[in-house]
């Protein structure tokens, strides 16, 4: 995922689809906990994105990935998908 200021937009780049989403189109950011089955202790927090398109609206959830390979707790999760939500609030907020 890449905030795209200049161009006004959100671009993701997933496993299946790209998508390059204009800051005006969405409706919702917001972080999303979800936890697996097997392991109720462990949150999984997404970045929830709701975008107008021109036929209806799409629900977009991505996780964060990260490079470091540093062990992440809860907590961490929680607040880095929490940043990436203020991060493009803030660049909408610019944008519009």
């Amino acid at each position: 995922m890449k905030l795209a200021p200049e161009r006004s937009e959100v671009l993701i780049e997933g496993d299946h689809e790209r998508f390059r989403i204009p800051y005006a189109s969405l409706l919702v950011c917001e972080p999303e906990r979800f936890h697996h089955p097997m392991d109720a202790k462990t949150q999984h927090w997404l970045v929830r994105l709701v975008v107008r398109l021109e036929e209806a609206t799409r629900e977009v959830l991505f996780g964060l990935s990260h490079l470091d390979f540093k062990p992440r707790t809860n907590t961490v999760r929680h607040s880095l998908a929490v940043d990436m939500c203020q991060r493009i609030h803030s660049i909408a907020l610019l944008t519009a």
